[in-house]
């Protein structure tokens, strides 16, 4: 089964999801996502409409004194701003539009 069903995710965006039961139906993301879900976590995330300034790549100047990994890449991530969604107690949630969480 595929983690995001329907929905919209803007250019800018960056998402996240980590966890074994995490489902996304009709995500409107314009920014930054993370959602991690723990073991026996059962995550339906449905509607969750999310605005904010997300991450920006920043290029990595040439000659720049960084570690190897980054000067291959070339930039890095600069984390402006994130809605994040950490569940690591066991159970079946809903997170709906607002980003609340709800234990059923």
């Amino acid at each position: 089964m595929q983690k995001i069903q329907g929905g919209k995710i803007t250019k800018r965006s960056s998402l996240v999801l980590e966890g074994e039961d995490l489902k996304v139906k009709n995500l409107d993301l314009d920014g930054a996502l993370v959602i991690r879900t723990g073991h026996n976590c059962d995550v339906t995330v449905d509607g969750l409409v999310v605005r904010n300034k997300g991450y920006e790549l920043e290029e990595v100047p040439q000659g720049a004194s960084v570690p190897e990994e980054v000067a291959i890449r070339g930039y890095t991530m600069k984390k402006n701003e994130a809605m994040e969604i950490i569940i690591t107690e066991p159970g079946k949630y809903h997170v709906g539009a607002d980003g609340e969480v709800k234990k059923l």
